[in-house]
């Protein structure tokens, strides 16, 4: 490598990294919030992934199977499989765990996986390219895209896709070696750069599957539509050369399920059934928020915040991810007008209007109004796939776009169908292209509000630090603690205590059916009463081996009294210390009292 490409792989890097700490980490380095009490993003969600990063520390210091775990939904367990739990970065991360703790690593990572992102996007670019500038803007179109700005509110595992554009990398350097020699006969699949290159897409499926199985699951299915458009756009090549790069990469998957397979079996005796199932229709992509942007966004956020919101019943901006923005939109009409004749250009066409139409789901919808039905619907039924969710196939599109900005800024190379080290041209539109590009990431820009706010603060009790807890609390016993599952932090405290305790509760996806049978649990979720109420608490209880009853009163007065109430029925009074109120579940609970 030559020194000035070193030092331009650097400075890239350098760049992205000031721009995430600009983006996500302003509230810690002003002290807003603390690395190891807050975590980026808001709601619940970041706790399971907090929880995750402590999970795997724990399951190496105790030798653990790492796919189930007995630390939540106790006495049951839980099989993780089927979970956002991103094992794979968890691993990664664990020297940083090991050194700062599971939150505060969790926070330094998720604040680099964006620029991470726009890094290896910039290897890709900087490859098809050969120019630093248009590469270092394409990355960061890909790692600063209204996707990963969205999903940086509250998925770790979404974000977890600097692996994407490597993969892509790997493949097309070897699609371009394949294309440069002569006779493909000769080539063998014992030759060592062959096997190099199915090793090392074997290793990055693996991780990417152990990151999150919707993206991988996503990333399979469109480089399989992909070379599908190949094989349509061009047979006579695809048959000659990319059917032997699609036996590589077949062969790669064979080699990383191999090794996937304990994952795989405990997925397929239990982990598939604790998937949570969403429809599709309301998790898909809004044809307004194409040129429309949510509350998120710098440039027209507020403004058109009262339209953002018909773009799905919910309101999840973090799910809001189609903006593309007028100035990207106008420079992508202009690179695909002015490159059309190019066969590969094509086939990026055709690849990316499918991931747009798909992105739409099974209906299409503009504001709050539902059109049609659209190509689509037939997918919702595919196995794995069918999981997936439409909105996030934009990942893929922003991808495109990533390398359509960096060939439109390129100008003065030409367009080749065996490397893309291409430019759009000379445009003489009115706008200079960079004055286009930098319309574009302004309009793509994250409010300060987002840049300011994106952290929760857990206000943890001083019961779950320096081992006060241990006062009350014995060692792996089962405690239930209230806020009950997604509606607290049950997580992000069995965490800071490096798993000293089990529970019976959890949110790692679904309650399962083993716990949502007891009648007791809705009451722990909605402060509601039910008929026979102590019965059914003595019932759970008993059931659950729970020796302890944590009540952290960070609700309304309303929810307080309610649960105050609900677990006076244990005839206890309860003890308030360091935040927290602490009931005793009385040694011979009679579950039919």
């Amino acid at each position: 490598m030559k020194i000035r490409q070193f030092i331009q792989i650097i400075t890239a890097l350098i760049v992205y990294i000031a721009i995430a700490f600009i983006y996500f980490a302003i509230p810690f380095i002003s002290k807003s919030a603390s690395l190891s009490s807050s975590y980026v993003g808001g709601g619940i969600d970041p706790t399971q992934y907090i929880w995750s990063f402590e999970w795997i520390k724990y399951c190496v210091l105790h030798f653990k199977n790492p796919f189930v775990t007995n630390k939540m939904w106790e006495p049951y367990g839980y099989n993780l499989t089927g979970s956002t739990s991103v094992i794979g970065l968890a691993f990664l991360a664990l020297p940083l765990t090991f050194y700062i703790g599971a939150a505060a690593s969790y926070n330094i990572v998720m604040i680099l996986l964006p620029a991470l992102a726009s890094f290896t996007a910039f290897i890709l670019l900087r490859h098809i390219t050969k120019s630093f500038f248009p590469s270092l803007a394409g990355g960061y179109i890909f790692g600063f895209s209204t996707y990963m700005l969205n999903q940086s509110t509250s998925h770790m595992h979404l974000n977890s896709v600097f692996l994407i554009p490597l993969m892509v990398y790997l493949l097309l350097i070897e699609y371009e070696n394949i294309k440069n020699i002569k006779n493909i006969k000769n080539i063998k699949y014992g030759k060592n750069s062959v096997f190099i290159v199915i090793a090392l897409f074997a290793v990055m499926l693996i991780f990417q599957f152990l990151f999150s199985l919707e993206i991988f699951a996503d990333f399979t299915f469109f480089g399989a539509i992909f070379f599908i458009i190949l094989y349509a756009v061009n047979p006579d090549d695809f048959r000659n050369k990319a059917f032997l790069l699609l036996k590589y990469i077949v062969s790669a998957y064979i080699a990383a399920l191999v090794v996937l397979s304990p994952f795989i079996y405990y997925f397929a005796v239990g982990g598939y059934s604790d998937v949570i199932s969403f429809a599709p229709a309301d998790y898909s992509s809004n044809l307004l928020n194409f040129f429309i942007p949510s509350v998120n966004n710098l440039l027209g956020g507020h403004f058109f915040a009262g339209l953002s919101k018909t773009f799905d019943y919910r309101d999840y901006v973090f799910d809001q991810d189609a903006y593309i923005g007028i100035p990207l939109l106008y420079l992508i009409i202009i690179f695909f007008r002015k490159n059309f004749d190019r066969k590969i250009i094509k086939a990026l066409f055709y690849f990316f209007i499918t991931v747009i139409v798909f992105s739409l789901g099974p209906t299409l919808h503009i504001g709050k109004y539902s059109i049609m039905p659209l190509p689509y619907k037939p997918f919702i039924v595919v196995p794995l796939i069918k999981h997936a969710l439409p909105s996030r196939f934009m990942l893929f599109a922003f991808l495109v776009v990533a390398i359509i900005t960096a060939l439109y800024l390129k100008s003065d190379a030409r367009i080749s169908d065996a490397r893309i080290s291409a430019s759009a041209g000379s445009f003489r539109s009115g706008l200079s292209k960079y004055m286009l590009f930098f319309a574009g990431i302004f309009f793509l820009a994250p409010s300060s509000g987002y840049i300011l706010h994106n952290y929760t603060n857990t206000h943890i009790p001083t019961f779950f630090k320096n081992n006060a807890y241990k006062k009350f609390i014995k060692k792996n016993e089962n405690i239930l603690i209230i806020p009950y599952g997604y509606n607290g932090l049950s997580l992000f405290y069995q965490a800071a205590t490096g798993m000293y305790f089990k529970t019976a509760s959890g949110y790692l996806g679904a309650t399962p059916a083993y716990f949502s049978r007891y009648p007791i649990v809705h009451s722990f979720y909605k402060a509601r009463r039910i008929p026979y109420m102590k019965k059914e608490l003595y019932n759970f209880l008993s059931d659950t081996g729970t020796k302890t009853v944590i009540i952290v009163p960070d609700f309304n007065r309303n929810k307080k009294m309610f649960y105050l109430s609900l677990f006076g029925l244990l005839n206890e009074k309860p003890l308030y210390y360091k935040g927290v109120y602490i009931y005793n579940v009385p040694k011979k609970v009679n579950k039919y009292s």
